[in-house]
């Protein structure tokens, strides 16, 4: 069911599970210092919601042809 929508929503689940992934293994990352956590853990989170709105641009351009 969830492929259904993210295919429909135009997200890639893949990529998305991959940052979430990344993010937890940042987040319990012992070697690094909670400042490169944080800009780490930033960048990913920018990079979520770049897939984000690409889901929404691909909703807009299939609600356009529609």
């Amino acid at each position: 069911m969830q492929n259904i929508l993210d295919k429909r929503l135009g997200i890639d689940r893949e990529r998305l599970e991959e940052l979430e992934a990344l993010m937890e293994e940042i987040a319990n990352n012992e070697n690094m210092s909670p400042e490169e956590k944080q800009l780490a853990l930033e960048n990913l989170a920018e990079m979520r919601e770049q897939i984000i709105e690409e889901g929404r641009e691909i909703q807009e351009v299939v609600k356009q042809t529609d």
